[in-house]
């Protein structure tokens, strides 16, 4: 005799919004949600790539708001949304 859970036959991709993953779970609790991270998302266009903004304090204000956001990641975030699974950029972690 085979189980099988309906929620098993649906997957779900999570952005980098934290916001859409407490809503998936807030609708459904048995789904198992993850959520993707990537180092320098306000601050910069990609990881290694050119600032967003070429103004120098809105920069500065940026990359402050950068380590927030991966202090709050890492600490608390996960958490208060419930998620199962962490991504994390693969070049961040090889660098």
């Amino acid at each position: 005799m085979s189980f099988r859970s309906p929620s098993v036959a649906t997957a779900t991709a999570q952005p980098f919004k934290e916001s859409s993953a407490f809503q998936v779970r807030q609708r459904e609790p048995h789904l198992v949600t993850g959520l993707t991270f990537r180092q320098w998302y306000i601050s910069r266009e990609n990881i290694f790539g050119a600032p967003r903004t070429a103004v120098v304090w809105r920069h500065y204000v940026n990359v402050i708001l950068d380590f927030w956001l991966e202090w709050a990641v890492f600490g608390w975030v996960w958490y208060l949304v419930g998620n199962s699974a962490f991504l994390y950029i693969k070049d961040s972690v090889s660098r």
